[in-house]
């Protein structure tokens, strides 16, 4: 993966990510990110640190140090609902912006609708262009390696591992997943309608503008059912717009539709 940090290359499941057009390069972005996770008990860190490993006990009567220490990359994490996040603020790479990211990996039993609710708020406070909640399967790997969000060693369920890209999302969306949230740039692509018309288990629109669709009932539906969940999102996929999502069977120089993300 594209200058991802090393803590990201193992992840338990369900993983939740937000790319964000705000590089959070600065401490003021920073602060908003972690005043939001203050506001969400569930994911208020315990421990934190820029750097692996993470063992600085978090005060949230005082987050100056927090916010002080940022250099772009920050690592959390709790026990109690049991999650690993991580803030990562890029800044342009010769000429070419990419998104901040925020990364979050829980594990069985957790509340998948708090992610829901910490994903809107974060959308209400940053220009989000992209966000999912999932569960990888065991399935998707040939997929995922082949459109570059499940890299490295893969030995079974438990180390799958799943990052989206500013680089791949130029290119094309990787792949639906359980809930997608569309920001503006997508929103502009498909059309409203289109999106809202999905034939998806829920559609919302969030009070940002974005747009999340959930496939089906339950998260756990991947795991129980993963052939009628991935029919279901083949078929969703060629209602919005099969050309904007990665293909396996495609040369090497197809041209995707994509949207302008306004960098």
């Amino acid at each position: 993966m594209e200058n991802q940090p090393k803590c990201l290359n193992r992840l338990p499941t369900p993983i939740s990510q937000l790319l964000v057009k705000e590089r959070i390069a600065s401490k003021d972005e920073f602060r908003k990110l972690v005043q939001l996770l203050v506001e969400h008990p569930g994911f208020t860190p315990q421990r934190w640190n820029t750097f692996e490993p993470v063992r600085r006990v978090f005060d949230v009567d005082d987050i100056d140090p927090v916010i002080d220490a940022y250099d772009l990359v920050f690592f959390w994490k709790r026990k109690k609902p049991a999650l690993r996040g991580c803030i990562f603020g890029n800044e342009a790479t010769y000429s070419n912006r990419k998104h901040g990211f925020i990364l979050i990996d829980t594990y069985a039993g957790f509340d998948v609708v708090k992610l829901y609710e910490l994903a809107s708020s974060v959308c209400r406070c940053f220009d989000v262009h992209f966000g999912y909640v999932h569960e990888p399967h065991i399935d998707e790997v040939e997929l995922g390696k082949a459109n570059g969000t499940m890299l490295g060693p893969i030995p079974g369920e438990d180390d799958l591992s799943l990052t989206v890209s500013t680089h791949r999302l130029r290119r094309y969306i990787p792949n639906l997943y359980w809930q997608t949230i569309f920001g503006e740039p997508y929103v502009t692509l498909f059309g409203r309608d289109k999106l809202l018309s999905a034939p998806v288990h829920i559609v919302t629109e969030m009070e940002s503008g974005c747009i999340c669709l959930q496939l089906t009932p339950e998260i756990g539906d991947i795991r129980s059912d993963y052939v009628a969940f991935d029919q279901l999102r083949q078929r969703v996929k060629q209602h919005l717009n099969p050309n904007a999502f990665f293909q396996m069977n495609m040369p090497l120089r197809h041209r995707f539709e994509v949207p302008d993300f306004g960098f």
